[in-house]
């Protein structure tokens, strides 16, 4: 279970929760193990036999999926958090134009933070979003990251 929310000085939005269940959010699925070999037309059933008895011995372990840790698509990302930090920034700007608002994020790759050639980086050109880009996981560098330490200590109490 991982959790998400806007700050900002004068208003916060509300805690969401988001799942790596969660079918919206589609991470790589497990890669197919290679097909079944089929019978040669001038093959005998004893030699395809033998053929298939290799192959099967051959074959490598099935592959399961393992997740650790947070994970989230930049698919997920664009759809379903990135409209609420776009209609806050928004919002505050309609609020009091006078000041200057950014987004700051670390350098998840779903955050489109890596390249400039992504979906989510092109949405937030789009809505006029400047953003401040901080290391992850760096509480001096990062404000957002001491609030998230804070909260995640809470959650797991």
């Amino acid at each position: 279970l991982h959790m998400y929310a806007w700050v900002n000085y004068y208003k916060k939005g509300p805690l969401n929760f988001y799942s790596e269940d969660d079918p919206l959010n589609k991470l790589l699925s497990t890669p197919k193990p290679p097909g079944k070999p089929r019978k040669k037309k001038n093959e005998s059933w004893e030699q395809y036999g033998k053929r298939l008895t290799n192959w099967e011995a051959s074959r490598p372990p099935e592959v399961e999926l393992q997740i650790t840790g947070a994970h989230i698509t930049q698919e997920y990302y664009t759809k379903k958090l990135l409209p609420d930090y776009i209609k806050a920034l928004g919002d505050a700007r309609l609020g009091d134009s006078s000041k200057s608002y950014y987004l700051i994020e670390d350098h998840d790759p779903s955050h489109g933070t890596k390249t400039t050639h992504n979906i989510a980086y092109r949405i937030k050109d789009e809505s006029w979003i400047s953003r401040i880009a901080h290391p992850p996981q760096s509480p001096d560098l990062n404000p957002t990251e001491g609030m998230w330490n804070i909260l995640l200590q809470r959650t797991e109490q």
